[in-house]
C-alpha cells in the first residue's frame, strides 16, 4: 500500500472475485485482517481521501484494482490469500492443475464434447456421467482436505466444541 492512495492494484495472476483474504502488517508486526464491504459502504464511511489511518475495509473496485478505507497512512505491507489463475495448456506449457489433478474429469469432459459434436447423443450421455462422476470424487477430496482434522466438528482447535471434549 501506498501512502495517501486508496487503490491497491492486484497481481495479473488473481481471479478479482476469488480473494480469500487480505491483511496488512501493522509498525507493531501484526497481523490486521481488512473486512470486505460494499465499495459504496467504503466511500460512505471514509468521505475524505485526504485523511489517513490504519486500513480496516477492501472492496473490489474493478477486476484489477482493490479499494480501501480508510486512505493509508502507511506504506503497509500487505498479505493476499486469493485463488489464482490456471495457465491455459499450450504447445510450451503441457501440463496445469488439470492434467496432474483431474485427469479423469479432463478426459471424460473433452470425450462428452466429441460426443456431442459428432451428435453420438449415447456416448455422451455415458461420458457426460463418468465426468459428472470425476467432478463429484474431486469435490469430496477437497472437502476432505480443507478438514483440520478428522473430528467432529473439525474446529481448528481440534476439540469438540460442541461437548468440549477431545
Amino acid at each position: 500500500m501506498q501512502i495517501g492512495d486508496r487503490f491497491v492494484t492486484l497481481p495479473s495472476s488473481i481471479e478479482p472475485m476469488l480473494l480469500n483474504y487480505l491483511n496488512i502488517i501493522d509498525s507493531d508486526g501484526n497481523r490486521v485482517f481488512l473486512e470486505i464491504k460494499p465499495i459504496e459502504y467504503l466511500q460512505e464511511y471514509w468521505p475524505n481521501a485526504s485523511i489517513t489511518s490504519e486500513p480496516r475495509y477492501f472492496a473490489n473496485f474493478n477486476d484489477t484494482t482493490l479499494y480501501v478505507a480508510p486512505t493509508p497512512d502507511t506504506a503497509y505491507v500487505m498479505e493476499l490469500g486469493y485463488q489464482g489463475r490456471i495457465n491455459p495448456l499450450s504447445n510450451t506449457n503441457t501440463t496445469n492443475w488439470y492434467t496432474e489433478n483431474a485427469q479423469d474429469a479432463l478426459l471424460y469432459g473433452c470425450l462428452a464434447e466429441a460426443n456431442l459434436f459428432t451428435k453420438n447423443m449415447e456416448d455422451y450421455n455415458i461420458y457426460r456421467q463418468r465426468y459428472a462422476e470425476s467432478v463429484t470424487a474431486i469435490n469430496n477430496e477437497a472437502r476432505r482436505r480443507r478438514r483440520t482434522d478428522y473430528k467432529f466438528p473439525g474446529s481448528p482447535l481440534g476439540e469438540n466444541t460442541i461437548t468440549g471434549g477431545q
